[in-house]
């Protein structure tokens, strides 16, 4: 996103953490000054006028908070999401991925999971394991570029 944004990627220290909820606690008590987080995850925080949110990273505003700016409206051409998948050993047998990806599929499609996901504002893709498999090879170059750019990796 620095990079998107004209500035070098060394413009703001990298600290590593544990996830969302240490960072915007960390971000809370004063020890960093901005935090990459989803909106769900600040949710709780947004509301009682702990932290602020500058922009969302996605294509499009996230309707539970219509007053966040895309990157894009910005003027910063970066999008990045946060996604969630499901692994087995790469030894799995055929039929038994299947019959998980049948399983996991017949959830994503059920109304009461579609319900809790657009409530709580997390947005929704459905790829099967081929598809996710090639998504993660696509996302490893990109963050791992990202990282090398940054210097954390070689």
């Amino acid at each position: 996103m620095l990079k998107a944004a004209g500035l070098p990627v060394d413009a703001v220290p990298w600290v590593p953490s544990e996830g969302a909820a240490p960072a915007l606690q960390e971000l809370v008590a004063g020890g960093v000054d901005i935090v990459t987080a989803t909106l769900p995850e600040g949710a709780s925080l947004i509301s009682a006028g702990r932290v602020k949110p500058l922009a969302i990273m996605a294509e499009r505003r996230d309707p539970l908070f219509p007053n966040v700016p895309t990157l894009k409206e910005v003027d910063i051409d970066w999008v990045m999401g946060a996604w969630r998948g499901f692994a087995l050993p790469k030894a799995a047998k055929p039929e038994i991925v299947a019959f998980y990806e049948k399983a996991i599929q017949k959830v994503y499609e059920s109304a009461e999971f579609k319900d809790f996901m657009q409530k709580n504002g997390f947005g929704m893709v459905w790829r099967n394991s081929k598809e996710f498999a090639t998504f993660m090879e696509q996302q490893d170059q990109t963050m791992g570029q990202l990282m090398k750019d940054l210097g954390l990796a070689k």
